[in-house]
């Protein structure tokens, strides 16, 4: 793992950062209400938190093993007459 490992909610936090910057500036600059961009900003992360729930779901699953299967032996059970 490398300094850059992040979780899914560290990401869409991140991202969530990104466009609520983003919209303030539109903001700032009169393009945009602050009703627009809370409305812009909750329906992307809805459209992105949906689409890296379906990548992440649909992705193969890695096989169980990459070496032969190694199968113990049965262990020797004891009878009753063994005890004697």
């Amino acid at each position: 793992m490398g300094i850059f490992t992040f979780t899914a909610d560290q990401y869409l936090g991140f991202i969530r950062h990104v466009l609520t910057l983003a919209g303030g500036a539109l903001i700032t600059k009169g393009y945009a209400s602050e009703d627009m961009i809370n409305q812009l900003v909750g329906s992307l992360m809805t459209l992105i938190g949906f689409g890296w729930s379906l990548v992440k779901n649909s992705a193969p699953e890695a096989p169980a093993t990459a070496g032969p299967a190694t199968v113990s032996p049965p262990a020797p059970s004891k009878s009753a007459s063994d005890t004697f």
